[in-house]
């Protein structure tokens, strides 16, 4: 079934951490629980990009942070019949909740190379990869 014309628009996190010295990065589960990706929703009309990914980060993720307004990559996939667009951008977190509105996701945060072999769609992968070069996570 098709969906409205604005649910193709989606937005996209990529959550990094430091942590033991290392960037990390935070994935999680689909709905089903089958497989590991990133956070992501829809652009919803009435919010700003930027509104869309803090929302989706704390509701799939459980998480919280700064989100750098620069488009890191922009990725296409086929869904409702339809091809959706998702604008990615990164999120360096500061804060990790136990509760979350959709805590039945399972996430972990695992390093930058562990990334590849949890992710089955390795354009999320390489998306990643890019991420974590422009942007330094490191708190002083």
């Amino acid at each position: 079934m098709k969906k409205p014309k604005y649910y193709y628009k989606q937005v996209g996190i990529i959550p990094m951490k430091e942590s033991e010295g290392k960037i990390k990065v935070f994935l999680i589960t689909n709905r089903k629980g089958t497989k590991w990706i990133l956070p992501k929703g829809i652009k919803e009309p009435d919010k700003t990009y930027m509104q869309i990914a803090e929302q989706e980060a704390f509701e799939e993720a459980g998480i919280k942070g700064k989100i750098f307004p620069k488009i890191i990559e922009t990725y296409l996939h086929k869904k409702w019949k339809g091809i959706c667009r998702v604008d990615f951008y990164i999120m360096k977190v500061n804060e990790v909740y136990c509760v979350y509105p959709e805590n039945f996701r399972r996430r972990k945060l695992v390093s930058i190379s562990k990334a590849e072999k949890f992710l089955k769609n390795k354009k999320l992968f390489n998306i990643i990869l890019k991420a974590q070069k422009p942007v330094k996570i490191k708190t002083p």
